[in-house]
């Protein structure tokens, strides 16, 4: 069995492709690629990391850091316009996770292993143009609460 922020990252890769469709690249940092494919994080897309977790190990209350990083290259969008409409999804995802926790919940627990009880945006995140990569990018994190069962 994979290790519980493998899982809970896997459930947020699935959540976040089904809400911004097919039109961009979902990458979990943890999960696996595709045998005999180079796993990279293309200049588009959006690469979801669930860091180690803070809390006990066994049962108790945990928290997740979970990192969203969203790139768009200028070869496909000069202006950066489109990241917008990379963003929206998400965070329309995440506003879901805010207002209904049995939604967070369809989305991410883990049965018999964690449930989750909320998230909470955290500090920080950034948005801008890297000139170096040439490419809009815009990222921010949540901590993800919940309960080893």
């Amino acid at each position: 069995m994979d290790f519980l922020e493998k899982q809970i990252e896997a459930k947020i890769v699935d959540a976040v492709e089904s809400a911004v469709g097919a039109d961009y690249s979902v990458t979990g940092f943890l999960q696996p690629s595709v045998q005999g494919v180079e796993k990279t994080s293309g200049l588009t897309g959006i690469l979801i990391t669930c860091r180690p977790r803070v809390g006990v190990m066994g049962r108790g209350e945990v928290t997740f850091s979970v990192l969203f990083d969203v790139r768009l290259e200028v070869a496909r969008d000069a202006t950066g316009d489109m990241l917008a409409d990379m963003v929206a999804p998400l965070m329309n995802l995440v506003e879901g996770w805010h207002q209904d926790v049995s939604t967070l919940r369809t989305s991410v627990n883990v049965d018999g292993v964690f449930r989750a009880d909320g998230v909470v945006n955290a500090d920080g995140g950034d948005a801008g143009f890297d000139i170096e990569s040439l490419v809009w990018y815009w990222n921010f994190s949540l901590s993800l609460k919940g309960w080893m069962i």
